[in-house]
């Protein structure tokens, strides 16, 4: 058996006690996962204690394997370790070390592992297994550095509707690591840990906004799923509208209203603007797009004088997860990428792992309020993005479709969401003081995919 041996050792301003108790909470495992390799499934058994068990399921390409796990030792809060008891590896080993110094803590990791089939198995995947294994420990050390840099802030309970969506897929995580309490809105009656809600027949729980803090209005219907008929589009103008207005609604009755209302919106909501830059204080376009999100951040503002209310201006969301990237992948990694037209438009990208961290800094940023764009600093025009899409995978991208054509066969939708120039800027972000982990698409699509 052939062991291979990776460390890693990041200093953090925080005490052994309070890195370790942060690894113990709830879905640490799930925050610590690349979007490339987010496991399925996983079940956690008497937590991070000698003689718990983990259980999930880790992808491999289409597909994905079983993986299943032990903490053989565990000494709070100086050390524990997790060994594979089932799964893909010949062996597993992974040591974490909390060490005090004067800074905080020194947390040191050491990983041993073995393929399987030996010899043969080492010279096919040895190396590509190992650089894998380093983006992930390049991940991870990203985000302990940004969640663990400073004093974890005040835990909130917050209320959520689109929890299974895209965003709250990696946002729930990066919430309950930093101690927060999320309560999902849902559709059925009686869920332990949720609360019933339903805006189109307007009822809802008793007291839903009862010792909630925050607010987080993630939910609608999907935009960019299918061509926009009109009943389509009756539906992601009323989901919007109908579910927005009933939690202001909620908010204005309470006894004790959440602090703030998070609703989101898109750069939609200035519709093709061409090549001109976009703060948060331009006005609305044109277009279905244009009029839903100018909608639907009315709706939200009528909660400002109950609460801080925040739009969220999204840009087109990176994650291999789903979305845009999830789409343009397959297709670049066979050659295949492109870009309509002449690759003018200017896309307003943001990394989910941005997205994220952004929504949780305006929770505790009480100086920022109204509409926010959430977008990278660094837009592309088109041609840009896919050129980079392609050298990270190391695929040429010489395709053209042209806009014609897709506008033929996806009608209004082709046109507004994949064929707008939308060039907006975090303006309001950056003044107050977000730091983009990744700035800049070059940085970000190697962390998002595992690649380049």
């Amino acid at each position: 058996m052939i062991l291979h041996e990776l460390r890693r050792e990041i200093r953090l301003p925080l005490s052994p006690e309070k890195v370790f108790d942060w690894h113990s909470r709830k879905d640490a495992l799930l925050r610590l996962s690349p979007p490339w390799a987010m496991p399925a499934s996983v079940s956690q058994q008497d937590g991070l204690k000698t003689g718990g068990n983990v259980s999930m399921r880790i992808p491999l390409g289409p597909l994905s394997l079983p993986w299943k796990g032990c903490y053989p030792e565990v000494s709070a809060p100086f050390f524990f370790k997790d060994i594979q008891t089932k799964g893909p590896f010949a062996f597993w080993e992974h040591s974490h070390y909390f060490h005090p110094d004067a800074a905080g803590c020194r947390m040191e990791d050491l990983l041993r592992f073995a393929l399987p089939a030996g010899p043969v198995g080492n010279f096919f995947a040895g190396e590509r297994v190992k650089q894998k294994l380093q983006r992930l420990f390049d991940w991870r050390q990203h985000v302990l550095e940004d969640d663990l840099s400073a004093p974890l802030p005040r835990p909130m309970t917050i209320l959520m509707s689109g929890s299974s969506g895209l965003v709250a897929e990696s946002l729930i995580p990066a919430l309950t690591t930093a101690g927060h309490r999320g309560i999902p809105l849902v559709r059925q009656r009686g869920l332990s840990g949720t609360r019933f809600w339903n805006p189109e027949k307007g009822c809802a729980d008793p007291g839903i906004m009862d010792g909630v803090d925050a607010v987080l209005h993630l939910g609608g219907e999907p935009i960019g799923e299918d061509t926009w008929t009109e009943e389509k589009k009756r539906r992601i103008l009323q989901s919007r509208i109908q579910g927005t207005r009933f939690l202001v609604q909620a908010i204005k009755k309470a006894s004790h209203p959440p602090k703030i209302f998070i609703s989101a919106s898109a750069i939609g909501y200035y519709g093709h603007r061409k090549d001109r830059i976009l703060s948060e204080a331009d006005t609305s376009g044109q277009g279905f797009l244009a009029r839903v999100c100018r909608m639907w951040e009315e709706e939200a503002l009528q909660a400002q004088d109950f609460c801080r209310v925040v739009c969220l201006r999204i840009g087109i969301g990176l994650t291999p997860r789903g979305g845009a990237l999830a789409r343009l992948y397959p297709l670049f990694s066979m050659g295949l990428g492109g870009t309509i037209g002449r690759g003018r438009a200017w896309m307003s990208w943001i990394a989910m792992e941005d997205l994220v961290r952004a929504i949780r800094f305006l929770l505790h940023t009480e100086k920022v309020s109204g509409p926010v764009n959430l977008t990278a600093p660094k837009p592309l025009q088109a041609s840009a993005f896919a050129d980079t899409l392609a050298s990270t995978l190391k695929r040429p991208a010489g395709m053209r479709l042209p806009p014609s054509l897709l506008q033929l066969c996806l009608g209004e939708m082709g046109k507004e969401v994949l064929m707008s120039s939308t060039r907006a800027y975090p303006f309001k972000l950056e003044a107050a003081g977000f730091r983009f982990r990744y700035p800049d698409l070059k940085s970000a699509l190697p962390m998002l995919t595992g690649k380049g």
